[in-house]
């Protein structure tokens, strides 16, 4: 029941995409809003669709027969952990709202397991980490920056991705000896955090989706916060994707503010996303 519960959350998450890009008098817009009326509404969704600027595939030979394992041009090291550090910046920035309160993620998201945001993304594989993204064993298990001169590289982020995407529910990856599990305890799905890839050869992926869930309310009074920190989001995105240092990554955001109709024009969050 639990796995179905956090598979549904993922789903909602791509759906509330899905409306965000229809017109404001679509079937699924009316629906939706229906549905808010009756039930508790859904959750806010905040989210960035991450792709490499350069078109450059990537890969690993396997231990231990050296075959060559192709990746997606996402996969690329340097690039996971610029992505994963706009992600960790974005889950712990601080704003303020209008009336001087102070908010982070932490305060609106929802939360799962106590005190742990519900963020869906890849980098949930290695619970947002970024030693275990850049972990490496030896075949006689030191770390890589450690073997000795007689030892060499066996496992890395390549086999800790194709482990987790094949079986996300898995406790502990004997490679690197580490969860799949999210920081918040439950799996990631891995149709919910890459895009660009044939079946199910995750691993060819060129984009990551990072989805931030955030509580809603019926009573809007008890959205100031959440506004806020959604305002701020999406002006920092806007000046992150503007700053050349960044350019080797393109991104598309969006925020819910957007769907309630106060998107904002000069955003690329919405006009070139495709779901």
């Amino acid at each position: 029941m639990a796995l179905t519960a956090l598979f549904l959350r993922s789903i909602v998450a791509v759906f509330m995409m899905t409306v965000l890009a229809q017109d404001g008098n679509s079937v699924a817009r009316k629906e939706k809003e229906i549905f808010g009326s009756k039930f508790d509404p859904f959750f806010r969704t905040e989210q960035l669709i991450i792709r490499p600027t350069r078109n450059l595939p990537g890969g690993y030979h396997q231990f231990p027969y050296n075959n060559f394992i192709p990746f997606g041009p996402i996969f690329h090291l340097d690039l996971l952990n610029q992505a994963l550090d706009l992600q960790n910046y974005i889950a712990n920035m601080t704003v303020e709202t209008e009336d001087g309160e102070t908010v982070r993620l932490q305060d609106i998201c929802f939360q799962p397991k106590t005190n742990v945001c519900a963020v869906e993304s890849l980098f949930q594989y290695f619970q947002n980490n970024k030693t275990r993204l850049n972990k490496c064993i030896s075949v006689m298990g030191y770390d890589c920056d450690d073997e000795p001169s007689y030892d060499f590289n066996a496992y890395d982020y390549h086999d800790h991705v194709l482990d987790c995407t094949s079986s996300p529910t898995s406790d502990d990856n004997w490679k690197l000896k580490e969860s799949c599990l999210s920081a918040y305890g439950g799996p990631i799905m891995p149709d919910m955090v890459l895009d660009g890839f044939d079946g199910k050869a995750y691993q060819n992926a060129t984009t990551l989706i990072i989805t931030f869930v955030v509580n809603n309310h019926k009573d809007t009074t008890k959205l100031k916060k959440a506004m806020a920190w959604e305002t701020a989001f999406i002006e920092y995105m806007k000046g992150y994707t503007k700053d050349p240092k960044n350019g080797n990554l393109t991104i598309s955001f969006s925020a819910e503010r957007a769907i309630q109709g106060e998107r904002d024009r000069e955003t690329p969050s919405v006009t070139d996303i495709t779901i």
